[in-house]
């Protein structure tokens, strides 16, 4: 495993820091023009996305042609929809080779091209080359750019089969084509007018916490209460997401650290923690969780006991006992309490602003350090970027989640309680407004048809050169993209298409004069269409048919009563015109 030096000249083994010229790579061999049999040294480096690394890179690669034409080289893009996109605009350009780039992303395709660090052919290409690109949130990169001298994928899109021991969007937000995902009552909602106290407390300007903000943190202290009974010892953690200002998260944390201190000494936080799983112990159960996702494969080792709350409350008098940092031991080694509650903020400015001996970002324990500890450590971790995309929270049971964005791709990275969860199912939680709901819902959905597009494709043989996939996009939510502008210059919009859908109201107005407009509407349109045909196969069940389109239109459709808090208030519209 190699590593980068700041130097172009050499990399250097992770392990016992021996440099590595390109030239010191022990590669494939040829006899008499012929390639060896005999399989040689792999090597692995990782690069971040950064213009001067990759450059170094190319750069130690081509350094000995001779060298560079006997390298099988395979790229794996993680995270590819992130830094790899071209986002300079490319408006109504005619010649690819006029398109102006992002340095990472003209150097990635590059790197895959085998050109030198100067950008042009090299005098001796790589034996192979290989490109693969991961992402959770593809949209960018089927939606950027198709040129032949793009990272659009040339040969295949795979979509991956879903373990059935994670927790996705499918799974916690369920789906509308498979009647084996219901969805999991674990989302708890955090009200707008709270949302609005959150961001005062950012500017400084509130001094305790929005009451589910409390009720969120009293069931994570809860739940790792429980794991701690039972002799869970990996870490256990809940996340706050709320604002991407750094100073926002300076003031929760002080806020947060003060309530929790004060709340233990007056006894009132134990009482919150009573009432809170008073009401949450029965609200998830394994029942509910055999209805909502029956196909998980650990079902038989789920956990469906929960102890009275008088068999926890010592443990989490225990957390809240010790309120502290991860703190900075000799040879700043990083040192953990087992009887309290570690507080973390994760941006980049935390570690300058942490009080002296102490480790403020999130850094869980080693393996070793773990195994000598009596209890599992606790984390209540707040920020706010650093902890949006490919980072893994560990032991993650509870989320307070305030963070509102216009953009599917963003918003998607940022779900941290997308995971296994084996050992603490019906412990998780998450707290969101309404809206952050209704996002989620509606990108679970756009997954679901994306990755029935691609398998489609995928059975039939097809390349992406042949086709461009669709991706549903929804006037559900107003001025929600897939993703930004610039990550989708080339998108065609399509026509709206309703086919294949199917629809129904979930949610109705408190109303009792527009509820019974609606039932008499419906009797007296039902009775003016003819009789009805009984089905064969459901009973109770029946259809009319010929009934004129224009009728169902203009005397039912245009005139029922839709609640303004349904999603289909904004779909029956378009509907119509998508219809006529």
């Amino acid at each position: 495993i190699l590593d980068h030096t700041g130097k172009p000249e050499y990399l250097k083994d992770v392990h016992d820091d021996r440099r590595y010229l390109s030239d010191d790579l022990s590669l494939n061999s040829y006899q008499n023009g012929v390639q060896s049999s005999l399989w040689m040294h792999r090597y692995v480096i990782v690069c971040l996305k950064n213009s001067r690394r990759l450059s170094n890179l190319i750069k130690w690669l081509h350094a000995n042609p001779a060298r560079a034409a006997r390298m099988r080289i395979l790229v794996i893009d993680d995270e590819a929809d992130q830094a790899s996109i071209n986002t300079v605009k490319m408006q109504d350009v005619q010649d690819e080779e006029e398109i102006e780039r992002t340095a990472v992303n003209q150097l990635i395709i590059d790197l895959v091209k085998g050109n030198d660090e100067e950008g042009n052919p090299s005098t001796a290409p790589f034996q192979a080359m290989n490109y693969v690109s991961f992402t959770a949130t593809p949209y960018a990169n089927v939606l950027n750019e198709a040129y032949e001298e793009s990272l659009y994928p040339k040969n295949f899109i795979c979509s991956l089969p879903e373990s059935k021991e994670y927790f996705g969007a499918k799974a916690i937000w369920g789906s509308k084509t498979d009647e084996n995902y219901s969805g999991l009552n674990i989302i708890r909602t955090v009200p707008e007018a709270e949302v609005k106290e959150v961001k005062l407390l950012h500017k400084g300007q509130a001094y305790t916490l929005p009451a589910e903000f409390q009720n969120s943190i009293a069931w994570f202290l809860c739940a790792s209460a429980i794991l701690r009974k039972r002799g869970h010892k990996k870490p256990i953690s809940m996340l706050v997401h709320t604002t991407s200002i750094q100073n926002g998260h300076f003031e929760e944390y002080d806020v947060l650290k003060s309530w929790l201190i004060r709340e233990n000494q007056t006894g009132k936080i134990l009482e919150l923690c009573k009432t809170v799983y008073t009401r949450e112990r029965n609200e998830f159960r394994l029942r509910d969780l055999k209805e909502g996702y029956p196909e998980y494969a650990a079902l038989s080792a789920v956990n469906d006991h929960f102890p009275e709350f008088a068999e926890i409350q010592s443990e989490i008098q225990e957390l809240l006992s010790d309120i502290v940092n991860i703190e900075l031991g000799e040879n700043k080694a990083l040192t953990y309490t087992t009887k309290g509650l570690h507080l973390c903020v994760d941006n980049c400015r935390a570690n300058k602003v942490a009080e002296e001996g102490t480790y403020l970002r999130i850094v869980y324990p080693t393996s070793n350090q773990l195994s000598a500890m009596e209890k599992a450590p606790v984390f209540i971790v707040m920020g706010g970027n650093t902890l949006a995309r490919g980072l893994t929270l560990e032991g993650l049971v509870c989320t307070y989640f305030a963070r509102n964005v216009n953009q599917a791709d963003t918003l998607m990275q940022m779900a941290r309680w997308f995971g296994y969860r084996q050992g603490y199912e019906l412990l998780q939680r998450i707290w969101m407004p309404v809206g952050v709901q209704e996002k989620f819902e509606l990108i679970a959905e756009i997954d679901e048809k994306l990755k029935a597009e691609f398998e489609d494709y995928m059975k039939k043989g097809k390349s992406p050169a042949e086709f461009g996939p669709r991706i549903m996009n929804s006037a559900k939510i107003a001025r929600f993209i897939l993703t930004s502008k610039n990550k989708s210059q080339n998108m065609i919009t399509c026509d709206v298409d309703f086919s294949g859908d199917s629809y129904e109201i979930t949610k109705f107005d408190d109303d009792q004069e527009a509820l019974t407009y609606n039932l008499s509407l419906t009797d007296a349109f039902l009775n003016s269409s003819g009789a009805p045909m009984a089905s064969e196969s459901i009973e109770g069940a029946y259809a009319w048919f010929n009934v004129d389109s224009a009728r169902v239109i203009s005397e039912f459709l245009e005139v029922f009563n839709i609640s303004g808090n349904s999603n289909l208030s904004i779909d029956i519209p378009i509907f119509i015109n998508w219809l006529t």
